[in-house]
């Protein structure tokens, strides 16, 4: 419930964003939250405490989530993520190495590492 009004924020600013011809920000934003679902799905499920989620939380969560993770999985097989396009992260991988030498390797180990738990769940989810 708290997360209401900062998430209701969030719809506004989309919205304004539409309504200013810049859909492309809220496509941005949407396809994000796809891929924030499998990654963060992918802790959840890797994590010591997924067997006990339900006993945990009180509620359904776990095959419950899955039916969501289903449908975002099945979405990202059948349209890859713009956000990881393969010529725009050789571009940021460019980038990184050039201007931020000393942080760049642990970045794009991050990146990669985002990237193989995304595929994971999608392999699993939409095989």
């Amino acid at each position: 419930m708290v997360e209401s009004a900062p998430r209701g924020v969030v719809g506004l600013q989309l919205m304004r964003s539409i309504d200013a011809g810049r859909a492309h920000e809220a496509t941005y934003y949407f396809e994000s939250q796809v891929d924030s679902g499998l990654m963060f799905w992918h802790d959840v499920q890797n994590s010591a405490l997924y067997p006990f989620l339900n006993q945990l939380s009180g509620t359904d969560v776990t095959p419950g989530a899955e039916k969501y993770v289903r449908q975002l999985a099945a979405f990202r097989k059948d349209h890859p993520s713009p956000l990881w396009d393969p010529e725009d992260m050789a571009e940021v991988e460019t980038y990184l190495r050039e201007h931020k030498p000393k942080t760049a390797e642990d970045l794009l180990k991050g990146s990669r590492e985002a990237q193989a738990a995304m595929d994971a769940v999608v392999l699993e989810y939409a095989p």
